[in-house]
């Protein structure tokens, strides 16, 4: 525990006992992961998957003696008009704003339409430029205020 003392300066007896806590901690959980099979590697830096998303896509209206083949019928018709962006798009889990709607027809049957918005995701998108890189400072100018 790390407390501070009157002058704002932090105790040097307290910020070892911290470090050694923190250490203990680590080995602790480095041996129960090694135990269990686990192993505890650190990251070499952030990598992130994005959602990308089409506009929104409606199926044809789907009829179907049961409520679930109407609706299995208007999941297909909204994948086929989906794949027009890509076959990547086709996965209506990944899809965003999802509706599958159903009325009971006069037939006694079911009409079913499905509408969202087709949506991809993306491992780890690099940018087209590159990474993104900080400008050079000139060291022998003066900093500007």
């Amino acid at each position: 525990m790390i407390v501070s003392m009157r002058n704002g300066r932090t105790s040097e007896m307290n910020r070892g006992l911290a470090l050694a806590t923190w250490t203990r901690a680590c080995f602790l959980l480095a041996g129960a992961g090694t135990a269990s099979g686990v192993v505890l590697v650190p990251s070499q830096g952030a990598e992130a998957a994005v959602r990308v998303c089409k506009p929104a896509v409606v199926s044809a209206l789907s009829s179907g003696q049961t409520e679930l083949l109407a609706k299995q019928g208007a999941l297909k018709s909204w994948t086929e008009k989906a794949k027009a962006y890509g076959p990547q798009f086709t996965s209506w889990r990944v899809a965003t704003q999802k509706q599958l709607k159903c009325v009971k027809g006069k037939d006694g049957g079911f009409e079913c339409v499905a509408f969202a918005s087709p949506c991809m995701v993306q491992q780890n998108p690099r940018n087209p430029e590159g990474p993104l890189k900080r400008p050079k400072r000139n060291r022998s100018a003066p900093i500007e205020v």
